[in-house]
């Protein structure tokens, strides 16, 4: 008798790729969604901030998830990098259109009010953005 023939499975789409990473596994980082030149471009920021921005990334690759996570909380009680997610709602700008709907935007401290954002594919973090001011959201 012959075998029966197996469904096959359907590719994960890209959407489920950025939610599934290893917590345990090492961070990179990528500017592949990067627009130089915007309103949120690290040539608008001071020396000192770029200093920030740049240790701050540095400091974000040689992290895992499990650690980022580690450094969230609530507001007035997070630590480090301070990692937080941010609906679209909560943003004070429009998602770039290159950046599917289906990935969460989040942002990281690299100062008192410097935040960079961006979204996660696999276990690489993608910067969209440098927000030297808080300006991107109010929370």
């Amino acid at each position: 008798m012959g075998r029966k023939p197996r469904a096959s499975k359907p590719s994960p789409s890209i959407s489920s790729k950025a939610l599934t990473h290893a917590l345990n596994t090492p961070i990179r980082i990528s500017f592949e969604h990067y627009k130089p030149g915007n309103t949120y471009c690290l040539c608008e920021s001071e020396k000192d901030e770029i200093k920030n921005f740049l240790n701050s990334l540095r400091m974000l690759s040689s992290m895992t998830w499990q650690q980022v996570f580690g450094q969230g909380g609530k507001p007035g009680n997070k630590t480090g990098l301070a990692y937080t997610k941010y609906s679209d709602n909560s943003l004070n700008i429009e998602r770039p259109s290159n950046i599917s709907g289906d990935l969460e935007i989040a942002g990281f401290r690299a100062g008192i009010a410097s935040r960079f954002f961006g979204v996660t594919i696999e276990n690489v973090f993608h910067v969209i953005w440098f927000d030297p001011h808080h300006k991107i959201c109010t929370g």
